[in-house]
């Protein structure tokens, strides 16, 4: 079945054009779960982090029930004057690290895996 957007005078068309309009952003198909029924990508219950020392925290707890290893926060970094707290761990053979911070409300994370034990034959060379 093929569905448009909207007819020539501007009036909703296709499956949902009998629809009344949504009054509110939190009344949308993707926060109510849309027609398919299933839940939207707004419907996690997470709390952001306000803060870098808050995030680092969170960050701990979720990389401990991953099952990372040898966690430890290490000394703070500066990247380009903005300060990112730095975690390390294992997890079998690999080693992970991940910087965090918020920027302006906004979370920045930047994780690196290495695997130890590759052999240096077999690595890709691209």
């Amino acid at each position: 079945m093929l569905t448009s957007c909207g007819s020539e005078k501007g009036e909703p068309t296709g499956p949902d054009a009998s629809a009344p309009p949504s009054s509110s952003p939190s009344e949308s198909p993707a926060t109510t779960g849309g027609s398919g029924g299933t839940a939207g990508i707004l419907d996690a219950d997470i709390t952001l982090a306000e803060t870098t020392n808050e995030l680092a925290k969170v960050s701990m707890k979720t990389l401990e029930s991953q099952g990372y290893e040898n966690l430890e926060q290490l000394a703070d970094a500066k990247f380009g004057g903005v300060t990112f707290f730095h975690i390390r761990g294992k997890s079998g053979n690999r080693s992970y690290d991940q910087y965090g911070t918020v920027i302006d409300g906004s979370q920045v994370t930047v994780d690196w895996n290495f695997i130890s034990g590759w052999p240096i034959g077999s690595r890709p060379t691209r």
